[in-house]
């Protein structure tokens, strides 16, 4: 059997560490290579990536840039701003009335007009009585603003002044000092919108050659009937009537005065029948003097 001397059990010792040491020294190389040989590896592709974050921050502000300049210019060049203003198929008043209404300033944005477009032609039509509907055209720095009319039924009068009605029943925004045409004339409604709307629906159920035979229509209310009205003809009768009845009444009034010797008043309150003036009051229809107006020649 061998036995080591005590000396050589050391240097063997001695040997062990010196090989743990180079060994361990050789695995820190190697690891540090290894980590060395990963960034080297990562580098480039985090270099891609910084790149690509770059260039996306670089466009974005290149897009805003644009936007804010093109959009600057937009509302700062002539083309953009509004000159003028035209309102077509209607008078003198009307167009003041929807000019007014549509709110249009001189120089403002187009592109501001374009937002509000709708907006613009509604507040027209609920501002205006007498329009029907507005449409907005552009034309460069202009607008023409093109108006349809409801149809005129007849005139209301009111402190001696005539306002236009509107088949809706509603009367015009302004008034006319005379009239000159063939609808007939209304009273005492200017103040009882409800019941001249019922008089003008009743109205348009005549057929348009009654429609013209009648010169005036009195709002003539009693205490036993509210919706009592007198008509004056333009072919010297009166007719006395009521409101909700009238034209389902009045089909019957050429029958009646075909029936008739002479002038006189045909009652249709309750039934239907006529009887003649009192001599003494025998008498043409009434009439309103209509002259020319510079309104009406516009319209």
């Amino acid at each position: 059997m061998f036995f080591f001397t005590n000396d050589k059990a050391k240097q063997a010792q001695k040997r062990a560490a010196k090989l743990q040491k180079a060994q361990l020294k050789r695995q820190k190389k190697l690891e540090k290579k290894e980590r060395q040989a990963f960034f080297k590896n990562r580098l480039p592709k985090t270099n891609q990536q910084h790149q690509k974050r770059l260039r996306r921050k670089t466009v974005s502000l290149l897009v805003v840039f644009t936007i804010i300049t093109i959009s600057s210019l937009i509302f700062i060049l002539p083309s953009t701003r509004l000159t003028a203003v035209r309102v077509k198929n209607c008078d003198y008043q009307t167009r003041k009335l929807v000019i007014k209404a549509s709110n249009l300033t001189y120089y403002e944005s187009l592109i501001g007009v374009h937002f509000r477009n709708n907006k613009i032609e509604q507040t027209i039509q609920n501002d205006v009585n007498s329009v029907k509907s507005a449409k907005i055209n552009y034309s460069g720095n202009h607008i023409t603003i093109d108006i349809k009319e409801h149809p005129v039924v007849g005139y209301a009068e009111h402190n001696k002044k005539f306002y236009k009605i509107m088949t809706t029943g509603k009367l015009a925004n302004y008034a006319l000092d005379n009239v000159n045409s063939h609808y007939p004339i209304f009273y005492n409604f200017y103040k009882k919108p409800q019941k001249l709307r019922m008089m003008v629906k009743e109205y348009q159920k005549l057929s348009p050659g009654l429609q013209q035979a009648i010169s005036e229509v009195h709002y003539e209310p009693s205490k036993i009937d509210h919706e009592k009205i007198k008509l004056y003809m333009n072919d010297g009768n009166e007719v006395i009537a009521k409101i909700s009845t009238f034209a389902s009444k009045m089909k019957y009034y050429p029958k009646i005065i075909s029936e008739m010797k002479q002038k006189g008043i045909v009652d249709l309150q309750v039934g239907a029948y006529s009887y003649p003036y009192p001599k003494k009051d025998e008498k043409e229809p009434k009439k309103v003097k209509k002259t020319p107006t510079k309104s009406e020649n516009n319209s």
